[in-house]
């Protein structure tokens, strides 16, 4: 239920059993595979830009898209919701529903797997949203699986768009707390924290241009709260972490100094333009927004809850939220409960995870 499993764990599991991977449908080689032309430069941040500057306004003047005077976010709501509709038509006339793309579809397709193969049981592994899925399958086929191993769990009664701001920030500071407690990391990087809100407070107000383009030929431009997630994203992998420190020190220092490494910037760049050809925007919030619709009043408060992490993980307005989500408003497959099983199930879970905290996974029954 995770592409990383054909990399990280289907030679380790071979040796013991079977392995069976595939591509949820609208991803990877599924057909069809979801795509909608330009949609991901329709939302990216450098063409809200572009739609600021015809209407002359500087948006360096304010922190969030939610800040902007109450006209022009009614500019950007339109073009957010004219984006998603203009997907939804699209989509329509290749003979495409949208709303059959969610998690209790997969977790049929899950099972019409298994019936192909002849298995009466099996069982599962699930990876990130692949326990949600995992999860879901288990709430109707649980008598077809012997045993699951759920790895960074993705719970069904969770406001996913403003717990994982949330998330972000307490899986940053649980990092700095760590270096803190360590005396090397302690001694060598004692402002760990600070230059990192530093970074982002200072790079919003002042992107940097890299050498690295993107898909349409242009520079990558990249903000303070670009560059905060990018870091952030190191969490991910425990190789990555260990030059967390040392990226976040030296490029505070570069910017006290004001003198950047353009090879450093270059090498982020790299990471925020990274694609994966298997994966698709379309099926992301089809699937996102039917089994987790946005709470819009949640997201204000938990903004306001980030403090000084408001530059890095704050960026993220409740206009585009709202917008992109509203086609699957009142969705029938919006799953709104945690799920019971019997199943015998191992969970596992990382202390930094920047995702999927802990305290998700003991959400689970």
């Amino acid at each position: 239920l995770h592409r990383m499993l054909l990399c990280n764990f289907s030679s380790l599991l071979r040796k013991v059993s079977d392995v069976i991977i595939f591509d949820q449908r609208g991803t990877g080689y599924s057909k069809p595979f979801l795509t909608c032309p330009d949609i991901s430069e329709r939302f990216d941040e450098a063409y809200f830009d572009e739609l600021l500057d015809i209407q002359d306004i500087n948006r360096t003047q304010y922190e969030t898209l939610d800040d902007l005077p109450l006209k022009f976010q009614e500019v950007i709501q339109e073009h957010f919701a004219l984006s998603q509709q203009i997907c939804f038509e699209e989509s329509r006339s290749k003979g495409i529903d949208l709303h059959e793309f969610n998690t209790k579809n997969s977790a049929k397709d899950v099972d019409e797997i298994r019936k192909v193969f002849g298995f009466e049981t099996w069982s599962v592994l699930g990876v990130s949203y692949g326990t949600h899925l995992a999860l879901t399958y288990a709430d109707s086929f649980s008598k077809h699986i012997s045993s699951m191993i759920l790895d960074s769990v993705l719970p069904s009664d969770i406001n996913f768009f403003a717990d994982t701001m949330t998330n972000q920030k307490e899986s940053m500071e649980a990092f700095f707390e760590v270096c803190k407690t360590d005396r090397t990391c302690n001694d060598i990087y004692p402002d760990l924290e600070e230059d990192y809100l530093f970074i982002s407070r200072y790079l919003n107000n002042y992107p940097i241009t890299s050498n690295v383009k993107d898909s349409d030929g242009d520079n990558v431009v990249l903000t303070g709260s670009d560059i905060a997630k990018i870091l952030w994203m190191f969490l991910y992998s425990s190789e990555n972490r260990e030059y967390l420190p040392l990226y976040i020190t030296y490029l505070a220092y570069d910017i006290y100094d004001d003198n950047i490494d353009t090879e450093l910037i270059d090498d982020l760049a790299s990471i925020y333009e990274e694609e994966d050809e298997y994966s698709s925007d379309v099926m992301y919030f089809s699937i996102i927004c039917q089994d987790f619709f946005p709470d819009i009043n949640l997201i204000e408060q938990r903004t306001l809850e980030l403090g000084e992490y408001k530059d890095s993980f704050g960026s993220s307005s409740k206009l585009y939220t709202e917008a992109i989500c509203t086609p699957w408003k009142n969705s029938e497959s919006q799953i709104t409960h945690n799920y019971h099983s019997e199943v015998p199930t191992l969970i596992l879970s990382g202390a930094l995870d920047p995702i999927t905290p802990t305290s998700w996974a003991k959400k689970v029954d």
